[in-house]
């Protein structure tokens, strides 16, 4: 096997678990955190951003897909492995077979399913709109803005994952079976862990959309709500279904020394991106 990792394990001649993970590991330790199997793409985790590696422009790299006549699945297979990819082999499928087409994404918690989501979706909206009413927003923009609103109300911090996703979804995207154009989407499905709401472990949090409200909203809203009195914010252990989370998360700096700190500032910070994604979303 190459000491550079194979991109796709169907080309490896014996598959067993020591030789697809010794292929993850020659090619995670590269950089390279997508990998096939097959028509099956396999992502692990870097837990660090790959803006270097994967810029946005990346996209218009794998509209060579979409281009493709008869080819399209070799010209696939000539590009690096990407989510992105597998969004294009998907639309290109929706576009020349007229049938409907599924992306099923799985995983443990952390193992990187709701940014791959994002990826496929963030992918499929490139390709343009058409028939929507522009007044309200790019529909791209509408459609992305979903995220961080879903992931308000269905986001926790675990004590495996500071962002675990804790809802599953099912999200149809409409496209004209012509031009491939995107016309809408739909959330169809939204099923939420309802246990937490009412009580968590003492190392885990409660869902994010009740510190973001707390910690970051408007005082007038914050006091209408009853999480202020006199202009001053209450502190979540002031809340029954609160007192218990943990608030404080572990870090290493570069440098590899651990670090502890509140959560409370990207609190603040995540509920301008939400309130910013209510608006995008048409909201007042």
């Amino acid at each position: 096997m190459a000491h550079a990792g194979i991109p796709d394990m169907i080309e490896i001649d014996e598959l067993n678990h020591a030789t697809i993970l010794w292929n993850l590991h020659q090619r995670y330790f590269k950089d390279d955190i997508y990998t096939y199997v097959g028509p099956t793409l396999l992502a692990v985790n870097p837990f660090m951003a790959l803006d270097a590696k994967y810029p946005p422009s990346v996209i218009e790299d794998y509209k060579q897909i979409m281009e493709a006549e008869d080819n399209y699945l070799e010209v696939m297979r000539k590009l690096p492995p990407h989510t992105y990819a597998v969004a294009a082999y998907a639309h290109k499928q929706l576009i020349v077979t007229k049938t409907r087409q599924a992306i099923v994404i799985a995983g443990e918690s952390g193992a990187g399913k709701t940014e791959s989501a994002k990826q496929a979706m963030a992918f499929l909206t490139s390709l343009g709109s058409k028939n929507v009413d522009e007044s309200k927003g790019p529909l791209a923009t509408r459609i992305l803005s979903t995220n961080p609103v879903l992931e308000a109300f269905g986001n926790s911090r675990t004590a495996r994952n500071d962002n675990s996703s804790r809802f599953g979804k099912y999200i149809k995207l409409y496209f004209d079976k012509d031009d491939g154009l995107c016309l809408g989407a739909e959330i169809k499905n939204y099923l939420l862990e309802k246990s937490r709401v009412i009580g968590c472990t003492a190392v885990e949090r409660n869902y994010h959309i009740f510190f973001f409200i707390l910690r970051g909203a408007p005082m007038p809203t914050a006091e209408r709500l009853g999480m202020a009195a006199g202009g001053t914010r209450k502190h979540y252990s002031a809340f029954r279904y609160l007192a218990t989370c943990n608030d404080i998360r572990t870090f290493k700096d570069p440098a590899g020394n651990e670090k502890k700190e509140s959560m409370e500032a990207r609190d603040i910070k995540d509920y301008e991106e939400l309130a910013a994604a209510f608006t995008s979303l048409g909201f007042p």
